[in-house]
């Protein structure tokens, strides 16, 4: 349990649990961001698997006897399951029940799952802690935004056995009204912009094949030009004149059309289309309806 510079009395709840329950250990630093706190957690490590939990959330009774007993049998470099979002309308995902052998087929499903919008989910996976120390994987602390979906990524690469299930383990809370995700941020898109950076530069160093890599362009081309919908999209939470909205999300387009990010397949080419081609009147028209349905 990390306590990263809390000012409630998370400390005292921790120390307690820490006193009472041998096998947890509990650690305090100074406030640094979700980055750091995970990455002391990573040092400080010593099982065989290293899983994520958030403070906000909770886990299923049978969170611990099920997935011991699925790496018992497969013993994977990964193992995905099913988890809830609990919101206004609780919605359950998974990415399938399913066990992938060899870097075509696991690639195949990680792409699958980031079309799916399933792949930025670090609490619903279970890492192997000799992987994470062999590769020296850590999460970058000059991400806010984005540093989960880039560890998975970096991890994802060096994967050769996949096991998914869909049955529900994990509880994501998404009623805080003091989340990052409902406040105005300055920095998203630069944040953006930079995850797709890392993610990119990673892939191009990875000792893949090179049909492997592309499979995995194609999934990060994805990312990409979504990521520039929802940099787009923040710009709902201000009170900007229509006028003033279209012109940035001019400007923002013209950043991601920068980068010269190929898209590959149907699906990315028609969502990069507009951003490419700065058509700043249809992405508003797209944002602001994904706004209403949320």
């Amino acid at each position: 349990m990390i306590n990263d510079g809390s000012t409630d009395h998370s400390g005292e709840i921790c120390r307690r649990f820490a006193e009472q329950y041998p096998a947890l250990r509990y650690m305090e630093k100074e406030n640094g961001g979700v980055s750091t706190a995970r990455n002391l957690g990573l040092d400080c490590a010593c099982g065989e698997y290293v899983l994520f939990v958030d403070s906000d959330d909770y886990v299923e009774p049978q969170y611990w006897e099920t997935i011991d007993a699925l790496i018992e049998r497969y013993h994977p470099d990964m193992l995905q399951w099913g988890f809830r979002e609990n919101g206004e309308i609780a919605r359950e995902r998974n990415t399938g029940d399913y066990v992938a052998m060899g870097v075509r087929e696991v690639a195949q499903k990680i792409d699958a799952a980031i079309h799916d919008y399933l792949f930025s989910a670090l609490w619903a996976r279970a890492f192997r802690m000799d992987l994470v120390q062999k590769y020296k994987l850590r999460f970058d602390s000059r991400l806010a935004i984005g540093e989960d979906q880039v560890f998975i990524f970096s991890y994802a690469l060096n994967v050769r056995r996949l096991v998914s299930i869909s049955m529900v383990l994990y509880n994501s809370v998404l009623d805080n009204r003091e989340s990052l995700s409902r406040k105005r941020r300055d920095y998203l898109t630069d944040q953006l912009m930079l995850a797709n950076k890392i993610a990119l530069d990673l892939l191009e160093k990875a000792v893949l094949p090179s049909d492997i890599k592309q499979i995995y362009r194609g999934s990060l081309a994805w990312v990409y030009y979504r990521s520039a919908y929802s940099a787009c999209k923040e710009l709902l939470k201000y009170d900007l004149p229509k006028r003033e909205r279209l012109k940035r999300i001019t400007e923002i387009c013209g950043l991601y059309r920068q980068k010269r990010v190929q898209a590959t397949g149907i699906k990315c080419r028609v969502i990069a289309f507009p951003v490419v081609h700065k058509m700043g009147y249809i992405i508003d028209v797209l944002i602001c309806r994904k706004q209403h349905r949320d």
